[in-house]
């Protein structure tokens, strides 16, 4: 089973540095699995626009978090 679970940064720790990579790390984690969810479901049903849209969001939220 797949399991996401991001949390925002509490206020007296957002201007930690390691605590935002902690974040962006595991927001990446939390975007692939995601990514591999919308894929899963793109196999069971090919023609759904929605899936193809969700499809294209993960990959454009992967490329930005690239940028790290």
């Amino acid at each position: 089973m797949y399991a996401t679970d991001v949390e925002p940064i509490p206020p007296r720790l957002r201007n930690n540095r390691e605590v935002h990579l902690d974040y962006l790390k595991h927001l990446k984690e939390s975007v692939e699995t995601l990514r591999e969810i919308v894929e899963e479901a793109k196999v069971e049903r090919p023609l759904d626009r929605s899936l193809a849209s969700a499809r294209l969001y993960t990959k454009h939220s992967q490329e930005l978090l690239e940028y790290e």
